[in-house]
């Protein structure tokens, strides 16, 4: 009789699954012509790698929950008309969007909740302010980057969906009307295949640049004239 303890065969692990969104690879291209923004890039995939997709769309965590249903629309045509323009934009991230009216009734809120509904969408997405952008530009003078300012006007003129938010507090200098025209030109010739939201404080002829201003009225302006709305909606404009 054999004596001592006996040993069992150990089961094979189960191979972890592998997405079947990207093969694994946790980004992905798109098949696309030569000239087309997204030809030559990678996505971070919606499936397995919503960490890289969080990263860099410009929210901060606790921004990330925010939807459309912070508004308040009770008496508030002009919010009632930026919360359903924002909802067909979010359903087709196509052309421009642009909201502007009085401060603080809930236009930061909609650029927020775009970002988040078209990233939940599987759509690659980033807010910033006009401000931020302008800093995220001029880093590129300290010469310790290997990119130039028009380096990265060019990635960002490629994201699927751009939210710039406080258009009217950029100062309009040589340099600031150089990049946002340049800018917004560039998602303006591919405005079929690329979504972009702007919003402002004041008219739509109060941006100092008429070149975008032209550009962005052949698509949708929301004008939200309510009142201001920070009370009730936890301070987020």
């Amino acid at each position: 009789m054999q004596t001592g303890n006996s040993l069992s065969k150990s089961e094979p692990s189960a191979k972890p699954s592998v997405c079947h969104e990207c093969n694994g690879q946790r980004y992905y291209a798109y098949d696309v012509e030569f000239g087309h923004p997204y030809f030559g890039q990678l996505f971070p995939c919606p499936v397995c790698n919503q960490i890289a997709i969080d990263s860099a769309c410009g929210l901060k965590t606790h921004e990330r929950s925010i939807t459309l249903d912070a508004l308040k629309t009770s008496g508030r045509i002009g919010t009632a008309k930026m919360i359903e323009a924002a909802t067909r934009f979010i359903s087709k991230p196509r052309g421009f969007l642009s909201l502007h009216g009085r401060f603080g009734n809930g236009k930061t809120t909609v650029l927020m909740a775009i970002v988040n509904g078209v990233i939940n969408n599987g759509t690659k997405a980033r807010y910033l302010t006009a401000s931020e952008l302008l800093s995220y530009l001029r880093e590129t003078f300290n010469n310790e980057t290997k990119e130039s300012d028009y380096d990265r006007i060019h990635e960002l003129a490629k994201i699927p969906v751009l939210c710039i938010d406080e258009m009217d507090k950029l100062r309009d200098t040589p340099y600031s009307r150089e990049i946002q025209q340049e800018l917004i030109n560039l998602r303006y010739r591919d405005a079929g295949v690329l979504g972009t939201v702007l919003a402002w404080n004041g008219e739509l002829d109060s941006l100092p640049w008429p070149a975008v201003v032209s550009r962005l009225s052949e698509f949708t302006v929301i004008r939200n004239d309510d009142s201001d709305m920070r009370k009730l909606i936890g301070g987020v404009q």
